[in-house]
């Protein structure tokens, strides 16, 4: 994509209306913009005012069907109120794209509740607060009936600058240290690949804690990410022994498994009841065990079984035992499942306070919680993984961006699978785009090819930003670590390699013909994966703080509230009360000495475009500390 110089983030321009993007709206001084230069007025620093950033300097397109040409459908650009404040706003929000009555256009800054996202704007949103955050808003066509469904969407990948001096990313305020990122970790607008692969120190995570990631640079010859804090990497130059792969379920397939998703698991159960079982076990030893000889951890697809029940599953149980006896050295996992499943959808649509509160303050052995509670649990037992897998997985992919209880969701997760089962590690399964399931409506990316013609492709939207920082955060500290996915080829920014499998086609419609680069499957990186640096960045504050994670203390929840607000206590601190009274969530660890204090503090509510104080009582003391709009404060009291 051509990239024009940085003239056009000087670009101010008229509001039209107060910001409906944030709880709070703005008073009409506020949203005047200044006629100062905007460098002058906002005084950024020198590394900042050099970024090129597309967001504001091309913006997204869409197909116009009345001139049957490409249009801006929107192209962000800062400006400054005369109180000095940073604004940003879309030039072009009111133009609608898409002419249909039964859609409202709102933006995404965060996951959100449908519902609260109805009046959401993207026009003088005061931003100032989160200079140093990074956003990708999402611009999207909410259906009004029914209103969880949503139509195309467009999304921006933007940085959010700081002044000059300031350090958003690693800094003190008396006792306490604030963690986000390496301290001398930049901002470069022009690309959309990581830079924590070249910017990051090398750095090793807690000794009792598990990564691993299958995203790679497929110019990183040298496997730089294998250095940045995980056990196990997913590129072709990884060594054997801290290699992780993936199994997409062909030895299934080949033995006559009907495809993922195209029969009921009825249906699937009655095939794994036919299949002929000496078919099914040389299918498995010719393309699972023979090929994986040279891994550490393999990940079973799984797709192909989803949930399998019945008589017949000793087949598949056999096969896992022939993996176990082929590699007792190496392990396995199947995707995306654990011990304790729990449907983030259900329990975000209905209220489980009362229920999950008893589940997790429950006492007592495996077997007693069943025969007790089960029946009333939003849980349900895996009772297969629970015996054939090295590896508990929770949360899952964030499907939609209205799926605000994603940390919730898995920390409870954990909770049950640590309570019952504490050998096995407890482990975040995420991706860093958003897996939609149905409802959404995938998005169209223009993007200018290698010989300058305009091709397309569909698109599921990316992470949050701060989703992936507090993903990483609450996984690699309170759980036993995560596992980030990606599709098994190395991104480059070289656009004469768009992959073997991606569907691209011209401003005709016509398909285009695509192919990976020689070395480990390089193919273009047509959306903005900079989302993952702050996925890096959470897994990096907590490692810096590794001798707290190590250390023989317990993690507690801790009473905590807002400026003007009662502090929860008691159970109110769990993350099942959390939930649904929409309250922040903090979680404590101590140092062995008992000196230093990790804290963990998230607001899932708060105005994802403002800075609050949240209070929390440590010991007998209750102190302030700083929230920036959705991301979690990784903060080191001592």
């Amino acid at each position: 994509m051509k990239i024009f110089g940085f003239a056009a983030l000087l670009t101010l321009f008229p509001l039209a209306e107060a910001c409906k993007s944030s709880k709070t709206a703005h008073t009409a001084n506020e949203t005047e913009l200044s006629t100062a230069p905007f460098s002058q007025k906002l005084k950024l620093a020198a590394n900042e005012m050099l970024t090129e950033q597309e967001a504001l300097v091309r913006g997204e397109l869409f197909f116009d069907n009345q001139t049957r040409d490409l249009a801006t459908a929107s192209r962000l650009a800062f400006g400054s109120s005369d109180r000095g404040r940073l604004m940003l706003n879309d030039v072009f929000w009111e133009k609608n794209y898409l002419s249909d009555f039964n859609h409202n256009k709102v933006v995404f800054w965060e996951p959100e509740q449908h519902d609260e996202v109805k009046d959401n704007r993207l026009l003088s949103a005061d931003v100032d607060d989160m200079r140093g955050f990074d956003f990708s808003p999402l611009v999207i066509h909410m259906k009004k009936m029914p209103p969880w469904e949503a139509g195309p969407f467009v999304q921006h990948f933007i940085h959010i600058p700081v002044r000059e001096e300031e350090n958003r990313n690693h800094w003190k305020e008396g006792s306490l240290e604030y963690f986000f990122l390496p301290k001398d970790f930049q901002n470069i607008g022009n690309t959309h690949l990581p830079q924590a692969y070249n910017q990051f120190p090398d750095y090793t995570l807690p000794s009792n804690k598990w990564g691993a990631t299958s995203f790679f640079l497929a110019e990183d010859r040298t496997n730089k990410m294998g250095g940045k804090g995980y056990t196990l990497t997913g590129s072709f130059v990884t060594p054997p022994s801290k290699r992780i792969k993936y199994d997409y379920d062909q030895w299934a397939y080949k033995s006559g498994a009907p495809y993922a998703y195209t029969q009921s698991q009825e249906k699937v159960n009655e095939w794994l009841e036919k299949v002929d079982e000496r078919l099914l076990y040389k299918n498995f030893e010719d393309l699972v065990i023979k090929p994986n000889a040279d891994i550490k951890h393999l990940v079973l697809n799984w797709e192909a079984f989803r949930d399998p029940y019945g008589p017949a599953i000793y087949k598949l149980k056999n096969c896992l035992d022939m993996w176990k006896k082929a590699y007792p050295d190496k392990t396995i996992s199947i995707w995306p499942k654990g011990t304790f499943e729990l449907n983030r959808i259900n329990i975000e649509g209905n209220n489980y306070k009362y229920a999950l509160t008893k589940d997790l303050n429950f006492r007592g052995t495996f077997n007693e919680w069943y025969n007790q509670l089960s029946q009333q649990s939003p849980f349900y037992i895996n009772s297969f993984l629970k015996e054939n897998a090295d590896i508990n997985y929770i949360g899952g992919y964030m499907n939609y961006p209205t799926n605000y209880g994603y940390i919730h969701h898995f920390l409870m997760q954990h909770i049950m699978n640590n309570k019952f089962f504490p050998e096995k590690k407890s482990v975040l399964m995420w991706w860093h785009n958003q897996e939609y399931v149905g409802g959404f409506e995938m998005g169209t990316e223009w993007f200018q090819g290698a010989d300058g013609q305009m091709l397309q492709t569909q698109i599921k939207p990316m992470v949050f930003p701060s989703a992936m920082h507090n993903a990483a955060v609450w996984a690699f500290a309170f759980c036993d670590g995560a596992e980030l996915w990606s599709e098994p080829y190395g991104r480059i920014e070289d656009k004469r390699f768009l992959g073997g499998n991606t569907e691209v086609l011209d401003k005709n419609g016509n398909k285009v013909a695509t192919s990976f680069s020689d070395f480990q499957t390089g193919q273009y990186a047509i959306q903005n994966y900079r989302n993952i640096d702050r996925w890096e960045g959470g897994k990096w504050a907590v490692s810096m703080n590794k001798d707290i994670i190590e250390a023989n203390t317990s993690w507690e929840f801790l009473s905590s509230g807002r400026e003007g607000e009662r502090l929860a206590i008691g159970d109110q601190a769990l993350p099942s009360y959390s939930l649904y009274e929409h309250t922040p969530l903090v979680a404590a660890k101590k140092s062995a000495d008992g000196q230093a204090t990790l804290l963990l503090v998230y607001d899932a509510w708060n105005d994802p475009l403002k800075q609050e104080a949240i209070k929390v009582k440590i010991g007998q003391s209750t102190i302030p500390v700083k929230v920036f709009g959705r991301y979690t404060s990784v903060i080191r009291v001592e």
